[in-house]
């Protein structure tokens, strides 16, 4: 059997041993191998489909990551990584790093709560499910505009699209470090983006704990480093890209006079550093003070 890549493809779940492991709508009969052509020169020996990732004792230390996976619709799919580096073959991987918005995802101290109802139902009797929300727009991942502590400058509406869209570096820090400095930076000669995996991840793992205050951060140091080198995005894996209670918000003002988009709350736990393309979609609305917007992120690499 043989099948055109599937653009319902959501998520790379990491490597086991000698397995590639993505997860994907079912595009094949269970059970049975078949090719998934990538393009024109490539393609790729699906050695395995699964449905039910508890009989596979190889996998269980993957359950934590595989919750998503209890709907029918999805199957495991395990290439084999040995054959894949030794055809040359190339898949796409795309890392969707957005924090889902729900009643319980964390929120920063002071902000408001997260509500979503049901406004209209077809099982109340209406003709189409229709739901309703509401929450900060600095829940979740989202971006701050300048406007959010820079009074009269441009707001969310405003940011340069080509600033979301584009090459970008995730930087691994130490999980010992909690003030992020210059020289946890590296070489970032010619990087226009830079999202910091740190320790601050592994919270996405735990939201009933809800908002923590000794999460990893900037230092004003690190913030003018980038702005000098050229960066127009920096992002972080938490939901502050500065220290909690920095008094009169340095590295905030650093980034955001500069009309350096800030990225917070992002998802870095199954992403390796490396190089990426980024893409991040804040919503594109127009009141109030357009001081920031939950923006759906993605990361690919080629």
């Amino acid at each position: 059997m043989s099948y055109a890549l599937a653009a319902e493809f959501v998520a790379y779940l990491g490597v086991i041993d000698r397995y590639l492991v993505l997860c994907g709508f079912e595009i094949g009969e269970l059970g049975e191998p078949f090719t998934i052509f990538i393009d024109e020169k490539h393609s790729l020996r699906v050695l395995y489909v699964m449905f039910d990732l508890h009989h596979s004792p190889s996998l269980k230390r993957m359950q934590g990551r595989m919750q998503i996976l209890s709907h029918k619709r999805f199957y495991i799919i395990l290439y084999d990584n040995e054959y894949l580096a030794q055809s040359g073959g190339q898949i796409m991987m795309i890392y969707d790093v957005t924090v889902p918005i729900s009643a319980g995802v964390p929120i920063y101290k002071g902000d408001p709560g997260v509500e979503i109802n049901s406004f209209k139902a077809i099982a109340a009797g209406s003709s189409a499910n229709v739901s309703q929300i509401s929450f900060g727009v600095h829940t979740g991942t989202h971006v701050d505009a300048p406007n959010h502590f820079i009074d009269g400058a441009k707001r969310v509406h405003e940011i340069d699209p080509a600033k979301l869209v584009g090459p970008c570096r995730v930087i691994e820090v130490p999980e010992d470090v909690v003030g992020i400095e210059p020289e946890h930076v590296g070489d970032i000669d010619g990087v226009t983006r830079v999202l910091f995996k740190t320790r601050n991840s592994s919270f996405w793992a735990t939201p009933e704990l809800g908002f923590r205050t000794d999460f990893t951060y900037l230092t004003p140091a690190t913030a003018k480093l980038l702005v000098d080198g050229g960066v127009v995005l920096v992002g972080i894996d938490y939901l502050s890209i500065e220290k909690s209670g920095s008094p009169g918000h340095p590295v905030h003002i650093t980034l955001l006079e500069k009309e350096t988009v800030i990225l917070e709350g992002v998802d870095l736990r199954n992403v390796p550093p490396g190089d990426y393309n980024l893409i991040c979609m804040p919503l594109k609305y127009i009141g109030a003070t357009g001081d920031g917007s939950p923006a759906r992120t993605m990361l690919w690499a080629n």
